[in-house]
């Protein structure tokens, strides 16, 4: 679509856009209100002056939501700080010049919710993000409540939106490792459910809400917390009361160190290895690929692009602090991450190793929520066939390895390349359970 057509404001008359944009609270204010400019300028050139900004950052929208900016300037979907902890903490230093610039080029051409380093707000509520192709949503109305499929799964899309919509089956066939077919989260048709205040579907902000959208944490120093750190993230039990009795399965040992995803969830997918590059002497722009151990590719069309593993993996969980812990569970369904030692190595550009030197201090294997529950996970073929609602032998017999993290090598199934073996098994040495887990006596 022409960016003019993509940004045009409409004046109620047109049929698609039947709201009345100018009569809204946000469209009797001037458009220089947010967008500066010169209101005077005859021509494009003169009205779009040096003030002119086509995308307001946050500091525009303080004026009537200052409590909100106050939060969100500083949040994850603004400053990226979930990326600076977990890239931090292997050892990556933001202050290298090299670094900076490799971490500037790959992740924030993508992963930016921010206008100039001020947070972006239009992004979830008017307009499509620019790196999803931009856009406004309904003219340019302004949205409480951000839509599912043009705002959050835009960017949360290869993972959160296929798991959630169910469309992974097609990757499943592809691998070839037998598993069942793939179902919409149970929770989907909740998000469909109109709004009585808005108007809207609920889409994601029937488990997400907006404090934790616009959540920063951790608050030392703020914003340099990792995702699971921001507060109001949803529990299972802020709608499922955590009762026993009811459920066999329901055992007070079972609710006391199991997620719920760990009996709940479906096959997810899991990706290994994303290296980064310059396309040297062509574009010269930046590249990234992943995926690139593929053991599938070979017998797929040429041109075929790398796919990701489905599996489903129990372990112990990264973000369990030990006995007495009452926040997280003791296992955890876990996804391997993307990450080795080489993702920034640029080695058709100007290759530098060692860019990750501290790549093994936190696991590749991490813990996940998957956005693809199942009420009841009846039948699975192949390596699920065990995987049935009240087989204990899913944990505590022989078929616990068809479920568990027992090998970081061997659980990959040939996705992982050999040069990261040896740091895939140093880094995921906590995650790992070597014997089917002794079952926890209840009370």
């Amino acid at each position: 679509m022409p960016t003019q057509r993509k940004i045009w404001v409409y004046n109620g008359l047109i049929e698609q856009y039947s709201d009345n944009y100018l009569k809204t609270t946000h469209g009797s204010l001037a458009c220089t209100s947010c967008h500066g400019g010169n209101n005077a300028g005859a021509i494009r050139s003169a009205a779009h002056d040096i003030s002119w900004e086509p995308i307001p950052g946050s500091d525009k929208c303080g004026g009537c939501h200052a409590a909100i900016v106050a939060t969100s300037d500083n949040s994850l979907h603004t400053t990226l700080g979930g990326y600076a902890k977990t890239l931090g903490d292997r050892g990556f230093d933001f202050n290298g010049p090299t670094q900076a610039e490799r971490f500037g080029q790959q992740c924030t051409k993508c992963h930016v919710a921010n206008s100039s380093g001020k947070g972006a707000c239009g992004f979830c509520h008017v307009s499509v993000p620019t790196t999803a192709g931009g856009g406004f949503l309904n003219g340019h109305n302004f949205r409480f409540t951000p839509d599912m499929e043009r705002n959050c799964t835009a960017c949360h899309g290869s993972r959160v939106k296929d798991e959630f919509y169910g469309l992974n089956n097609a990757l499943i066939t592809r691998n070839g490792l037998s598993l069942a077919p793939v179902l919409p989260d149970v929770h989907y048709a909740r998000t469909q459910a109109v709004d009585n205040t808005t108007g809207l579907p609920k889409g994601c902000a029937f488990c997400h809400s907006g404090s934790e959208m616009h959540g920063a944490g951790s608050p030392s120093p703020v914003g340099s917390g990792a995702r699971y750190d921001v507060t109001g993230t949803p529990k299972c039990t802020d709608c499922h009361a955590a009762t026993t009795g009811t459920n066999t399965l329901h055992s007070s040992g079972h609710l006391a160190t199991m997620d719920c995803q760990v009996c709940h969830a479906q096959p997810y997918k899991n990706c290994f290895g994303c290296h980064t590059d310059i396309d040297v002497g062509k574009t010269n722009l930046p590249f990234y690929r992943s995926n690139e151990g593929d053991p599938t590719l070979a017998v797929r069309p040429e041109g075929s692009a790398p796919d990701a593993l489905m599996t489903f993996r129990i372990g112990k969980n990264p973000l369990w602090l030990g006995t007495g812990d009452t926040g997280n569970k003791k296992y955890a369904v876990l996804r391997h991450s993307p990450v080795d030692k080489d993702v920034f190595r640029y080695p058709l550009a100007a290759p530098i190793d060692n860019l990750l030197p501290n790549v093994t201090a936190l696991s590749t294997w991490r813990y996940a929520t998957p956005h693809n529950i199942q009420r009841n996970l009846l039948g699975t073929t192949g390596s699920f066939a065990s995987f049935d609602v009240g087989n204990c032998n899913n944990c505590h017999g022989a078929e616990y390895a068809e479920h568990w993290l027992t090998d970081p090598v061997l659980d990959s199934k040939g996705w992982l390349q050999p040069a990261y073996q040896a740091d895939e098994q140093a880094a995921n040495g906590g995650m790992v359970q070597p014997a089917a887990p002794l079952p926890v006596a209840s009370p």
